[in-house]
């Protein structure tokens, strides 16, 4: 039998959704093992049971906690893709402002609103495992099906994006003096942005022990300012950044 597969999205973009359905060619090939039974844009929601769930886009309103519990409760294995499913992303900096005089700025009327706090899907419901990027690695996502397919344990990258740097021999933005959040940021881009001499943004959220300190000192001496590193951070990943500062400080 093959796998049920349902691909979702809340409140975002659907950059993440669209991830998947770019690798088209690799996706091809995957369709002879797995049952894409839900997909947005060319495949509607047949209310089916799911062995694989993939959730897209972050919680921001009710109707996103409902559909975010029906997922939960007819899917086997449900994975949060992609910033917002797994930090909160842009939306989420909602959290640090203040959340009427934010949706009066977007909104002419807000009474049709039913705001709950924005945040990642794990703050709602149980998920079994993350997939981190904005938008999450194609190859990636590719990489962790195959795994399902094999029955083999998902593992997160824990590395850093400088780790993929160093496998492609690209040369230290950071030590070319340009803000690159590369040694605080998760790996599993396959070091994109830095390939292409542009500085990490920080998408993939950060990694448990990143040395903030010694990255703000790094900041300095190259004359950068360090305040750049929680403003870029917080953009993707506020929330969760919030929870590591603080256990930093408990330790």
């Amino acid at each position: 039998m093959k796998l049920k597969v349902g691909l979702f999205g809340l409140t975002g973009c659907g950059g993440c959704e669209l991830a998947v359905l770019f690798t088209e060619d690799i996706l091809l090939d995957l369709l002879k093992e797995i049952n894409l039974v839900a997909a947005p844009f060319f495949k509607g929601d047949n209310k089916d049971n799911y062995d694989i769930a993939f959730v897209g886009g972050l919680v921001a309103d009710k109707n996103d906690i409902k559909k975010l519990e029906e997922f939960r409760k007819n899917s086997k294995i449900l994975i949060a893709l992609g910033a917002c499913a797994v930090h909160g992303n842009v939306p989420a900096l909602k959290n640090f402002m203040n959340k009427k005089a934010v949706e009066k700025e977007a909104y002419e009327s807000t009474a049709h609103l039913e705001s709950v706090t924005p945040g990642p899907i794990s703050d709602y419901v149980k998920v079994d495992f993350s997939i981190p990027g904005c938008p999450p690695n194609s190859n990636e996502i590719v990489k962790y099906i195959k795994d399902l397919l094999l029955e083999k344990k998902l593992v997160a990258n824990k590395k850093s994006v400088c780790f993929e740097c160093n496998l492609k021999e690209n040369y230290c933005l950071l030590c070319q003096g340009k803000e690159c959040m590369g040694p605080l940021t998760r790996a599993g881009c396959d070091a994109l942005c830095p390939s292409f001499n542009k500085e990490c943004t920080g998408c993939r959220g950060p990694i448990e022990d990143g040395n903030i300190e010694e990255i703000k000192k790094i900041f300095k001496e190259k004359d950068l300012d360090p305040d750049m590193i929680i403003n870029k951070l917080n953009k993707y990943a506020g929330l969760e950044f919030k929870k590591l500062m603080k256990n930093a400080k408990k330790d």
